[in-house]
């Protein structure tokens, strides 16, 4: 690589991490705990089953689901609506169930969504903190529609 290549690559890095962090783009995962965090108005183990109704209806493999720790983890999921668009993503929720009393469960998410490159390497998706709000919420509005 030549010098003035060096310097083009570096000068567009460098543009590139500046509009990353002036436009506030993250991952899903770096989110604050409280916007990945529901507390629902419902039994413990309502709850967790309204979890487990949730991946099923949603195509998301369950490959691990224990009540006595409170843990859900899912297998990643295509996503082919959005290949013509954006390119194939795919997308994996962990969640930590716990009982607070006897009619108030907390619920946190930990969704990984990544996007596939061109040369068939999977990545991690980057959007605006908005977007993974909204993720979230999606989840957990069907999650609260199964309670």
């Amino acid at each position: 690589m030549t010098y003035l290549e060096k310097l083009i690559k570096n000068k567009s890095s460098i543009i590139f991490s500046f509009l990353i962090i002036f436009f506030g783009c993250s991952t899903l995962q770096t989110l604050n705990v409280s916007d990945r965090q529901q507390t629902f108005n419902a039994p413990y183990i309502q709850v967790f089953k309204a979890a487990l109704n949730y991946c099923s209806e949603e195509s998301f493999a369950v490959l691990l689901a224990d009540k006595e720790l409170g843990i859900i983890n899912t297998d990643y999921k295509e996503a082919a609506v959005t290949e013509i668009y954006f390119g194939k993503s795919r997308a994996k929720i962990n969640f930590t169930i716990k009982k607070i009393d006897s009619t108030e469960t907390d619920v946190i998410l930990i969704v990984s969504a990544e996007e596939q490159g061109d040369y068939g390497n999977w990545s991690q998706m980057t959007l605006t903190e908005g977007q993974a709000k909204d993720y979230y919420q999606k989840i957990f509005e069907g999650i609260e529609s199964k309670l």
